[in-house]
């Protein structure tokens, strides 16, 4: 599948992108993920890319916003089963119906749910409510609204539903730590990782369980993307 996307700029000109995937784009910070699909993150295309299409394929996309990676995933995967966590409501919404749009519904599961260290509720504080938008944080964020969600540790996840990932990537701007800690049990088998961070105990925590940098992804033209002093690292089991 190749999809046309033609963006008019303030000034007049057009900006053309072609995705492997159709996107419902209404927002500006939509615009802007289809825009730099393939040039804001690299490193996370072709990680994505490399993984071995099998049945036994199993990808979580915790912090998935409105879906992009978890639809390159099934393109690119068409035997993945994926799960795709998104606490914020505009985003989750947006979520669904790429899905839809797509097909993908017998291969992508939405959770509107965030991964903790513990079960339970939390307050959920949105920093934008603009579909496509980020920074929303279980702690007060500015003036935005807030709701509650449920909450849930990867372990439990995994568990309920009797499915552990092969592969997982995460990218919720601060909770890493936090998350990581609630998944002893899926860090023991998953065969890689990204995460977006910038702390020296995420990376330790990591190593802990045979998990270790992966230079041949961030070695890439462009990788390592920063945003608020973080950065995608990518782990694979050694």
């Amino acid at each position: 599948m190749n999809v046309k996307y033609e963006f008019a700029t303030e000034d007049g000109k057009k900006l053309n992108v072609t995705l492997p995937f159709i996107l419902e784009i209404d927002s500006h910070w939509e615009r802007i993920r289809a825009l730099t699909f393939w040039t804001k993150e690299p490193e996370t295309i072709y990680w994505i890319g490399s993984f071995q299409d099998t049945q036994d394929l199993v990808f979580w996309d915790v912090g998935a916003n409105i879906g992009v990676y978890s639809l390159f995933c099934a393109c690119a995967n068409p035997c993945s089963r994926i799960f795709a966590f998104e606490p914020q409501n505009t985003n989750f919404l947006r979520l669904l119906t790429n899905i839809h749009i797509n097909g993908f519904a017998n291969m992508i599961s939405p959770q509107f749910m965030a991964l903790s260290d513990k079960n339970g509720f939390a307050e959920f504080y949105v920093a934008n409510p603009e579909a496509g938008a980020s920074g929303g944080q279980l702690h007060p964020v500015g003036d935005g609204a807030k709701y509650e969600i449920p909450m849930m540790t990867g372990d439990t996840f995994a568990e309920m539903m009797g499915v552990y990932p092969t592969h997982l990537k995460i990218d919720v701007d601060g909770h890493e730590l936090g998350i990581l800690k609630g998944m002893q049990n899926v860090l023991s088998c998953v065969q890689s990782l990204l995460v977006e961070a910038n702390d020296p105990a995420v990376v330790e925590h990591l190593k802990g369980f045979g998990l270790e940098p992966d230079e041949r992804y961030n070695s890439l033209r462009g990788s390592g993307w920063k945003r608020s002093s973080n950065t995608n690292i990518i782990f694979t089991r050694i």
